[in-house]
């Protein structure tokens, strides 16, 4: 019996054919206008709207079961949630301006009842005028970091007039905690050079950087956060100690400090072991920074054992007083954990400022 042999290209055509003829149908889908759209936002706008138009040219109901926003600074509504054959619809969305520059992308994900039918992501794109334009808008310094000073450098952009506008000054809220000197530089630009009074203790502060430029006839400001980091936020020298054996030492105070020019005391910490077993304290050292390497130790230290194995007192007295001095104690035990290295953990003590009212030649105004 002869046997015929078909072409090559019949053979793919075939299979094409039975792929198709055996594909399942794709699910319902709305067809939209558009999935992105971009818009600008003038200088202090607060918000801004967009509206996605859609219709549902399939011959089946097609029903939204949520729509859900990347950001909390945005929302997004519907009319009704069920779409017939032929029927049209708007998903409205609202975005918050508020603190915000440069441009903004934010997303909106269309999910269905029916699984079946693929999520539809939907992209709304903002364009906010920048008055003034900064290098950063957060500045900060990590617990027991050495106090140097950090720039902020600012700029005035785009949608600054045509007529010279300039940075007027700088306001704190609350003062006290940092201080700031503002710099003019050349062709418009301007620095900040922030300095915090001490990192021994965390906490944060508002700059103000106010300028002549109106909007609504406002004078236009710019806000800078400025922060000392407590321990357990990016803090490389202590979370990760810590977090390995949480509720085995209580330090208290965890930070001792004493004041620039004040005569020389001793202060003491005391450690409470709060495990089960006793624990005892190997040794305290201090931790360098890279400006101190070349330097002597600027405290000296005496572990007193107060009950055996579970309270101990340690006592701190600086060198000196002249010189600013700050950074980090680690504590080693003769606890081992489970990865099989010994615990340690840390405290802060330093030499700072006083306060800014309390210096010498200080004048209130």
């Amino acid at each position: 019996m002869a046997t015929t042999q078909l072409p090559v290209r019949w053979i793919i055509f075939l299979g094409a054919v039975t792929t198709l003829a055996w594909s399942p149908a794709l699910p319902a889908q709305l067809t939209w206008d558009a999935s992105v759209i971009t818009k600008e936002a003038k200088a202090r706008q607060e918000k801004i709207a967009f509206a996605f138009k859609f219709k549902n040219k399939t011959d089946e109901s097609i029903t939204i079961k949520q729509l859900k926003t990347s950001c909390g600074c945005t929302t997004a509504s519907l009319a009704k949630m069920t779409y017939a054959p032929g029927e049209e619809g708007i998903i409205t969305a609202s975005v918050d301006l508020r603190n915000r520059t440069g441009l903004q992308s934010k997303k909106i994900t269309v999910n269905y009842i029916d699984a079946s039918i693929p999520s539809k992501v939907l992209t709304v794109r903002v364009d906010i005028h920048e008055i003034l334009k900064a290098n950063t808008s957060n500045v900060y310094w990590k617990l027991g970091d050495w106090p140097g000073k950090k720039v902020v450098r600012l700029s005035f952009g785009r949608a600054k007039p045509d007529k010279k506008v300039r940075i007027t000054r700088i306001e704190w809220d609350p003062k006290g905690s940092f201080e700031g000197e503002l710099i003019e530089d050349e062709a418009g630009t301007y620095r900040v050079i922030i300095e915090p009074t001490d990192t021994m203790t965390s906490g944060a502060a508002k700059m103000w950087v106010h300028t002549d430029f109106e909007v609504d006839g406002k004078p236009f400001s710019k806000l800078i956060r400025v922060s000392v980091l407590p321990l357990n936020i990016k803090h490389p020298r202590t979370s990760n100690l810590n977090r390995q054996f949480p509720g085995i030492l209580g330090i208290d105070p965890p930070v001792l400090t004493w004041q620039k020019d004040e005569p020389i005391s001793s202060k003491v910490m005391r450690v409470t072991v709060d495990s089960k077993k006793p624990i005892h304290i190997t040794s305290v050292t201090w931790q360098k920074r890279p400006r101190w390497k070349k330097e002597p130790v600027p405290f000296k230290f005496e572990v007193i054992e107060e009950q055996r194995g579970r309270r101990y007192a340690i006592r701190v007295t600086p060198v000196k007083t002249d010189i600013r001095a700050q950074g980090v104690l680690i504590i080693e035990t003769d606890y081992k954990g489970e990865d099989g290295k010994w615990f340690r953990t840390t405290a802060l003590a330093g030499i700072v400022r006083p306060p800014k009212n309390q210096r010498a030649g200080h004048r209130h105004r």
